[in-house]
């Protein structure tokens, strides 16, 4: 969930004084225009392009129109300009959610390259939805990782529900706080003791449940939340969203770099809700899914008397240390009593000393570690494992096989590797 940060205030000493000791404070808690994330590693060079997917929701007479950043890989980059990690429109929007002066917000330059040509393809598709009013480049460390490999990266943007997205005009769509759903959520987060406390209570509860039917208790609990509940609406049309891309992507009705996508080879990604989202679709398959990657999200589920049942293989990387409130939000532990009746298989990674955020890219900005949003995990160490476990998954989901044969990453004292090979039907 998206959180705003909390401090204090540097002592007033005079207008000027004051501007100057804001500057020196904020310095501190936002990172400096170097932001370090690392370069991409694979053969490919990156470019990055921007489209938009007019479609109807399933049930809905209302068109929405949905904003695909896309990160690929890329024959040549010559001439081709360099992409900052987040352009003008979007640093506004996060000078005002997080309340910061907006000088503390620049267009540092990122490794992609705009619009240069794609590599011929065809090449497997990672589908990635953001958290809970993030933003659609919340995740351009692990999107242009992956597209140096040779992998499609779509990452979606809602309108309304995302920070920014674009109508089909490319005018800028904001993040609607005024909205059915967003005004409850934010409601509700007002009260974050209250809130954090029952969702740590909701969570232990997965933890401890020893049965099947136990856990799809717990589960149905924490998705009757009152958090969680309100969310419902936003779950179903980023889910319906998704499938909506995934079928332009098989029907060709995308064009430019998505000409060279394979729709055979799709994985569904995302962070928090976003994980929501790629968990229920591992449990409702769409032709052409390998399987899904979660990160940091916790499984919702309806109805307290089904064993769910993923179909897909999927790969959960989890927190360990998420505190907010004194209350333990992390999801370690968390989906065991998933993935024992799971049939399709589950890689599920404990990240030690990983926070919520550092799933995402303020990973890269250590003085965070100072807030609830990151945790103490090394930033360089986090970025490197996130990615190379979501890498060796991919290989062996869209090509290889052997997809449970032994651990993603090898082994390391900041993570603790759990693989599910799925119950065999006979």
């Amino acid at each position: 969930m998206s959180q705003a940060l909390d401090s204090g205030m540097p002592p007033n000493q005079g207008e000027e004084g004051m501007l100057s000791g804001l500057k020196a404070f904020l310095s501190r808690l936002i990172p400096a225009p170097e932001l370090p994330i690392p370069a991409p590693t694979g053969p490919f060079a990156v470019g990055i392009s921007q489209q938009t997917l007019v479609t109807e929701g399933a049930g809905s007479a209302d068109a929405r129109v949905l904003t695909l950043d896309i990160w690929y890989p890329a024959a040549d980059t010559a001439g081709y300009p360099v992409a900052p990690y987040t352009e003008k429109a979007l640093n506004e929007a996060l000078s005002k959610q997080f309340r910061m002066p907006r000088f503390m917000f620049s267009e540092v330059p990122s490794y992609s390259h705009r619009e240069a040509p794609p590599a011929p393809g065809p090449h497997p598709v990672v589908i990635f939805n953001h958290g809970y009013a993030a933003f659609s480049k919340q995740n351009v460390a692990t999107f242009q990782e992956l597209a140096s490999h040779g992998k499609i990266v779509l990452s979606l943007a809602h309108p309304g529900e995302s920070l920014l997205a674009r109508d089909s005009q490319g005018h800028a769509v904001p993040f609607d706080p005024q909205s059915e759903v967003n005004r409850e959520v934010l409601r509700l987060q007002k009260d974050i003791r209250g809130y954090a406390k029952r969702l740590s209570m909701r969570l232990s509860q997965q933890r401890q449940a020893q049965t099947p039917e136990a856990y799809a208790i717990a589960s149905a609990e924490l998705a009757q939340d009152p958090q969680f509940k309100a969310l419902r609406p936003q779950i179903e049309r980023w889910v319906e969203d998704t499938r909506q891309v995934i079928a332009a992507l098989q029907e060709g009705r995308c064009a430019g770099v998505l000409s060279e996508a394979d729709p055979g080879k799709l994985t569904v990604m995302g962070h928090s809700l976003g994980g929501v989202v790629a968990m229920r679709l591992a449990s409702e398959p769409v032709e052409g899914l390998r399987g899904i990657v979660n990160l940091d999200g916790p499984w919702l589920q309806e109805d307290p008397e089904t064993i769910a049942r993923p179909c897909v293989p999927a790969l959960n990387l989890l927190s360990t240390q998420y505190r907010v409130a004194k209350q333990d939000l992390s999801t370690r532990g968390t989906l065991d009593g998933l993935y024992h009746e799971s049939a399709a298989g589950a890689h599920v990674i404990d990240m030690k000393g990983a926070a919520h955020y550092n799933f995402t890219d303020l990973n890269f900005t250590p003085a965070l570690k100072a807030t609830f949003m990151l945790g103490s995990i090394d930033n360089r160490l986090m970025g490197e494992l996130q990615n190379q476990a979501i890498l060796e998954f991919l290989r062996r989901t869209t090509r290889d096989g052997g997809v449970f044969e032994s651990p993603l990453v090898p082994a390391h004292a900041a993570v603790e590797q759990v693989v599910f090979p799925g119950k065999r039907e006979g």
